[in-house]
């Protein structure tokens, strides 16, 4: 879930400007605030996570600078936490959002690799200062990654002790048990009634216990049944107000009530939400609308949450090249591949935006998305356009796979019947 919480873009953007700057002693001062409100009963620590973006860039120049902050402050609880989440975004980075079934084997290595420091960053922040509620939710999210269910069942019960007022424990021990990590509806309710005595004694956490609601929600959200959906995200948040507004805004807009979710989403981008939903919905609707400046400012936004993030980069990439500007197109893809080597929607745009100056570069990056993603008809396409036009006889396979695909799908009629007549010629000129 990604509550909104009122002016954490700007304290994400404070934090980071502050480690820039390398003004450690004011960083942890700020820092310190916050973590004081969690505390002494104010807010819950859900700020506490969302400024901490600020270390999720995946920027080396930020590791270095918080390397650095180590090497000044070695006992520092909030230094190794910073680099926690800086190893665990990268680790993210990585790995990308696609289900298991698309993604690279070489995409889990790279994030086991940045995890495993993560893991040992976050443990001694917990051991400098076992009150760090985020510390012990990152280990829980990268454990449920990792597939080590014994780890993320004691770095609970740990954090549940120390901090048994962390709405960031609850939340992400309640999704471990969701069935995109193995779980069920009964040991989500097993879960939540583990928790129950905690969740009524404290308020600000009783909105957890809807959700169960909220599960049932993306249950039905998974099997595109979205008025179903919408209805449990909705009662989710009369009936136990847990903030479900941005999921409520991704049903309105499946089901074709734009106005009502533009509304949450420009309503969740002035509060100074760090969820990344609203500036890509915003972005996308306004690009639909060929309004491109605007886009491209929802896009700025985001970029600056996540900087490095792959598909944010190319989606603006994408934007400038309806923009007629192929210049500054070029750089977004270009920076897009520090972590999108493995992402074939960045090496699929980056291939194209080659294809009329560099057709041996267009090839790699045309390849490299098919062979990713072979599944999608257009990767396959493009793929097999380069190898035609470079008048190399491996166009016919891309070929093939393309027909294949667009008879399960809808496709181009025009591109369908230009494919069929290279095909045919292909027999006589190819084999």
């Amino acid at each position: 879930m990604n509550p909104v919480s009122a002016n954490s873009f700007e304290q994400m953007i404070n934090f980071r400007t502050l480690l820039e700057a390398e003004q450690f002693s004011k960083l942890e001062i700020e820092i310190n605030k916050l973590i004081g409100e969690f505390e002494s009963g104010k807010t819950l620590d859900r700020p506490i996570g969302d400024a901490f973006k600020a270390f999720a860039s995946g920027d080396v120049k930020h590791k270095e600078r918080i390397d650095q902050w180590i090497d000044e402050r070695p006992r520092s609880s909030l230094a190794y936490l910073a680099r926690c989440r800086y190893y665990e975004a990268v680790g993210w980075l990585h790995r990308g959002q696609g289900f298991v079934s698309v993604t690279p084997e070489d995409s889990f290595k790279s994030m086991r690799a940045s995890f495993f420091p993560a893991i040992l960053d976050c443990n001694k922040a917990i051991s400098l200062n076992n009150k760090l509620s985020l510390a012990y939710s990152l280990v829980m999210e990268m454990a449920m990654a990792l597939g080590q269910d014994s780890v993320l069942k004691a770095i609970a019960s740990n954090g549940f002790f120390h901090v048994p007022n962390s709405y960031l424990i609850h939340d992400q021990y309640f999704f471990s048990h969701t069935s995109r990590w193995g779980g069920s509806i009964d040991e989500l309710h097993s879960a939540i009634n583990s928790r129950f005595e905690v969740l009524t004694k404290i308020d600000e956490l009783s909105p957890l216990l809807g959700f169960d609601l909220y599960y049932k929600a993306r249950e039905s959200q998974l099997n595109d049944d979205y008025q179903s959906a919408l209805a449990f995200f909705k009662r989710a948040e009369k009936e136990y107000h847990l903030d479900t507004q941005l999921e409520q805004a991704s049903m309105l807009m499946e089901l074709g009530k734009e106005t009502e979710a533009t509304h949450i989403y420009t309503q969740a981008i002035n509060n100074g939400t760090v969820s990344p939903k609203p500036y890509m919905q915003m972005a996308i609707l306004m690009s639909s609308k060929e309004r491109y400046e605007e886009a491209i400012n929802y896009l700025n936004k985001l970029i600056e949450i996540e900087p490095n993030n792959p598909n944010n980069l190319t989606y603006r990439g994408v934007t400038y090249l309806w923009m007629k500007q192929p210049e500054q197109a070029q750089t977004d893809f270009e920076k897009s591949m520090i972590y999108g080597q493995n992402n074939a929607y960045s090496r699929f745009y980056r291939g194209k935006s080659y294809l009329y100056k560099n057709k041996n570069e267009a090839r790699k990056d045309l390849q490299a998305a098919y062979g990713l993603r072979p599944d999608i008809s257009k990767y396959a396409f493009y793929y097999g356009v380069v190898l035609y036009e470079q008048k190399d006889c491996l166009y016919i396979e891309p070929f093939e796979t393309y027909e294949s695909l667009c008879s399960e799908t809808d496709c181009d009629k025009k591109k369908v019947d230009w494919v069929k007549e290279v095909l045919l010629k292909a027999k006589e000129s190819c084999h």
